[in-house]
């Protein structure tokens, strides 16, 4: 998925509006919040308490993007079984096109850091 879609994605499942949807019928709560990216440190660079806060940093945005997830999974929960089924379909296909852009963003996000402590062990052996 490219990050254009990615970002798409994110923000129709966490912005996209209650209008398009009969609220009797698909309970959207908009809860769901996506964490801000945490500041990958450059690893040739960094110095070893850079290293250790920005993986303080990562961890904690996985964390709070599996919060993200949990609370997409609990959205899907809110199609009521008498919603019109083409809304229910559509807003199930919104919030899965969110979550997996959201996981690919994370995979995206760990890839940097991982690359970034590689390039960090690489400088200190």
């Amino acid at each position: 998925m490219n990050k254009t879609v990615g970002v798409l994605a994110l923000t129709l499942a966490c912005g996209f509006s209650m209008n398009t949807y009969a609220q009797d019928k698909i309970d959207f709560s908009g809860n769901c919040s996506y964490p801000a990216k945490p500041q990958i440190v450059n690893g040739s660079t960094a110095s070893e308490a850079e290293m250790i806060a920005s993986q303080k940093e990562m961890k904690d945005y996985l964390a709070l993007g599996n919060t993200f997830l949990e609370c997409l999974d609990k959205e899907m929960g809110l199609v009521k079984p008498d919603a019109p089924k083409e809304q229910a379909d559509e807003f199930k296909a919104r919030i899965d096109a969110t979550h997996n852009a959201a996981v690919d963003d994370m995979n995206q996000i760990a890839e940097l850091f991982n690359a970034a402590l590689r390039a960090y062990k690489g400088k200190n052996q």
